[in-house]
């Protein structure tokens, strides 16, 4: 599971400027946050890039 609600509320960025910025929608990010969906390892990836954090930060264990 992706702690990415709480990522995003730490760094005060919303889940549409993240969408923006990973060129995708804004119900695919909330669906993310929701954890009702999970995005690719590629995406992943990308938003540690964007969020500026570790991979295992994002991911819950």
């Amino acid at each position: 599971m992706l702690r990415l609600k709480e990522i995003l509320e730490k760094k005060r960025m919303t889940q549409v400027e993240l969408s923006k910025k990973l060129g995708v929608s804004t119900v695919t990010v909330n669906l993310w946050a929701k954890n009702k969906s999970e995005p690719s390892l590629r995406m992943i990836l990308k938003i540690c890039e964007i969020l500026k954090i570790k991979l295992s930060e994002l991911v819950e264990q």
